[in-house]
């Protein structure tokens, strides 16, 4: 927006969109630039029509090239830019690497804990099942004794 000479001094909002249109008309060429201010909700609001300074709504592409000659790198300017990163692929790598460790070091972390808390389920499942034998056994015992003790009294 700023290179188009249309900045309102205010960051975009995430989800905003430029859109630059190319026209013919009787056979010469025409730009259009529309803003759309972040997301719309609603699908009916249209993008904004900028005016570029020193052109019209909608811009000669002779002239929309010569606005943007400024704001644009040449061919030698950009081979310069990217030859002076000659790090950027090693930066890029350790970065990748460091992230990749983190990544592993997190689903170490993620396997350890699942582990313990299966462990601790069965654990637990296990011990309440050993009391629920144990009650039974218990009633089971009593039962009988209980049994015995009505027929010893009745024999008696």
């Amino acid at each position: 927006l700023s290179g188009l000479g249309v900045y309102a001094r205010e960051s975009p909002p995430y989800a905003s969109i430029v859109m630059i249109e190319l026209y013919s008309r009787s056979g010469k060429y025409f730009v259009k630039v529309f803003y759309r201010k972040g997301l719309s909700v609603d699908i009916s609001v249209m993008p904004q029509l900028l005016t570029i300074p020193e052109c019209m709504s909608s811009c000669p592409l002779d002239d929309f090239a010569r606005l943007m000659t400024p704001v644009l790198l040449t061919e030698d300017q950009f081979q310069h830019e990217c030859d002076t990163c000659t790090d950027c692929n090693a930066k890029h790598q350790i970065s990748t690497t460091h992230g990749l460790a983190a990544a592993v070091a997190v689903l170490g972390w993620a396997l350890v804990v699942a582990f313990v808390c299966v462990v601790w389920s069965y654990s637990r499942r296990r011990r309440a099942r050993r009391r629920r034998t144990r009650k039974q056994l218990g009633n089971d015992l009593l039962t009988r004794m209980d049994e015995e003790e009505l027929s010893d009294t009745l024999s008696n």
